[in-house]
């Protein structure tokens, strides 16, 4: 009947994203460092991420992943893009299991990553009421930042924030109402222009 490992011979699976952004497709593999626009003739390298020592080349694609499914922690890759007009957002995720929020500003031509802290995986601060720090959850092309946050998160920053959480229970009267059992709650912000 063969070899019995049934993972000997398996190849990485690599999820792939594709986004829509101002009427075009674009394509990126998980594993590699080029933003592709999609036409209907070929692929055009339009975004590079230079990740230097941390990217993965495809010669070393089997190094990441090992028969028993886990991937190695010495690569950073992108899991997930979204854009709008201001802004490519991304996620770098594994680099000592870790995972980062990143944003490329098109207007600057700047990058920013926000870095794990003890209490928050990668966040993005809210600097117009000091709300607890947001871990984006999508970007609309409306300029909009989608996050859902567990009730029992929001009572926990309340609990070890205790001058903000007074002051944004002045200017926020749901969260006096809010309960460990209370419905998830959805924030929608705008990202600056």
């Amino acid at each position: 009947m063969g070899d019995k490992d049934l993972t000997k011979n398996r190849r990485p699976s690599f999820n792939t994203a594709f986004i829509r952004w101002n009427n075009n497709l674009y394509f990126k593999e998980i594993f590699n460092d080029t933003l592709f626009h999609v036409t209907t003739e070929e692929l055009k390298p339009r975004l590079v991420f230079k990740m230097g020592k941390y990217g993965l080349s495809y010669e070393d694609q089997q190094k990441i992943s090992p028969s028993f499914g886990q991937i190695s922690s010495e690569y950073f890759l992108i899991t997930d893009i979204d854009e709008n007009s201001r802004f490519i957002f991304f996620c770098l995720s594994y680099y000592h299991n870790m995972r980062y929020i990143g944003f490329f500003d098109k207007k600057l031509k700047t990058t920013t990553i926000c870095r794990e802290t003890p209490e928050n995986n990668s966040a993005l601060i809210d600097d117009m009421n000091g709300f607890m720090p947001i871990i984006p959850l999508d970007f609309t092309q409306e300029n909009e930042m989608i996050s859902v946050l567990s009730p029992i998160e929001i009572l926990h920053w309340l609990e070890n924030n205790h001058d903000k959480a007074n002051r944004l229970r002045e200017e926020m009267q749901w969260l006096n109402d809010l309960t460990e059992t209370s419905n998830p709650v959805i924030v929608i912000a705008k990202c600056k222009n």
